[in-house]
C-alpha cells in the first residue's frame, strides 16, 4: 500500500511539472542549491596538505607554510605583484586566506610585496619582525591593516609560536636596526629544521646560527663559506657582487615567478630532486 501511494504521489507530481512552468523552476533551483550544497563542502574539505612552498619574489624569496590547516607567509619581496602572483599560484582560488604574514622589519625591502597582500588577499595577522620605526613607508603598511581590521604585533625579542604537536616557529627579530641587522626564522617540523634569514652579507652572526638546519632559506643573496648546511635555497644572482660560491652539499636557486614545494612528515623533509643540484666546486689557486 505505502509503495502505491508513493508511486501516486510521484506520478502527480510529474503532471505537476509538465504542465506548469513555475513547477518546473522551482524544481531546477532547489537541484541547483543542493548540488551547489554539495560541491561547497567537497571543496571546503579539499586540501593541498602540509608543505613548504619557496617562491622567488623580484630580487628575494619569500615562503609559504601549511600546517594543520594554518597557512603562514614569510616575506614580500621588492615588487609590489610578485607576492600575490606566489601565494595564487600556491594555493586553491576558492581558498587563499593567509592566516600569518611575517615580515621582516629592519628594512623596506619586502614592505611592496607585503602591502600589496593585504590590500588585494584576505589577511588574518601581520607580524612584523623588529620595530620598523615611523618611517612613513610602514605608517602606510599600518594604515592599511586597520583599514582592514589586520591585526598588527611587533616581535623586539626572540619568541616562540606553537603551531600543532612537534611543529613550531622561533622567531628572532634584529634588537637594533642600528646595531644588529638581519632576522631569521627558525621553523622546526619535528626533527626538521628549516631556517628562513634575511639579513645583509656581512652580519655572521645571523648566518651562523643557521648551521644545523637542514634546508636554509636564504631571503637575499648569503655570503660565501655557508657551509656545512645540507641545502640552500636562494635567489637567481643578477649583480656581479651576487655570484659567490657556497660551499654547501646541493643549492635550490629561484629566478622571479619560480618555486618549490616541500613536502614534509615529524621526522622527513620530501626535497624535489629535479630542482636541485650541486654547486661548482671551489676553486682552487695552483702553486
Amino acid at each position: 500500500m505505502e509503495r502505491a501511494g508513493l508511486k501516486r504521489l510521484w506520478h502527480l507530481w510529474t503532471e505537476v511539472v509538465r504542465d506548469s512552468p513555475l513547477a518546473r523552476a522551482v524544481l531546477w533551483l532547489a537541484s541547483g542549491l543542493a548540488l551547489g550544497l554539495i560541491a561547497g563542502a567537497l571543496l571546503t574539505q579539499w586540501s593541498l596538505g602540509d608543505r613548504l612552498v619557496i617562491g622567488g619574489t623580484s630580487q628575494e624569496l619569500s615562503v609559504l607554510l601549511e600546517i594543520d590547516g594554518q597557512r603562514i607567509v614569510i616575506g614580500g619581496g621588492s615588487s609590489r605583484s610578485d607576492l600575490v602572483d606566489f601565494i595564487d599560484r600556491s594555493t586553491l582560488p576558492w581558498d587563499r586566506q593567509v592566516d600569518l604574514l611575517l615580515v621582516p622589519a629592519w628594512d623596506e625591502r619586502h614592505l611592496p610585496g607585503a602591502l600589496d597582500l593585504i590590500e588585494r588577499r584576505p589577511v588574518r595577522g601581520i607580524v612584523l619582525l623588529g620595530l620598523p620605526g615611523s618611517a612613513p613607508a610602514w605608517t602606510l603598511l599600518e594604515r592599511a591593516a586597520q583599514a582592514r581590521q589586520i591585526t598588527v604585533r611587533y616581535v623586539a625579542e626572540p619568541q616562540r609560536v606553537t603551531l600543532a604537536d612537534l611543529f613550531w616557529l622561533e622567531l628572532y627579530p634584529a634588537a637594533d636596526g642600528n646595531r644588529e641587522r638581519g632576522t631569521r626564522v627558525l621553523i622546526h617540523l619535528g626533527d626538521v629544521r628549516v631556517a628562513v634569514v634575511d639579513a645583509p652579507k656581512d652580519d655572521r652572526d645571523q648566518w651562523a646560527a643557521t648551521a644545523d638546519a637542514h634546508l636554509l632559506v636564504a631571503m637575499r643573496q648569503p655570503p660565501a663559506g655557508l657551509g656545512p648546511v645540507p641545502l640552500v635555497a636562494r635567489p637567481l644572482p643578477r649583480r656581479p657582487s651576487d655570484f659567490v660560491q657556497i660551499d654547501v652539499a646541493y643549492e635550490l636557486v629561484l629566478d622571479r615567478g619560480q618555486r618549490s614545494t616541500f613536502r614534509f612528515t615529524s621526522h622527513e623533509l620530501r626535497v624535489p630532486l629535479a630542482e636541485v643540484e650541486r654547486p661548482a666546486p671551489l676553486l682552487t689557486p695552483t702553486p
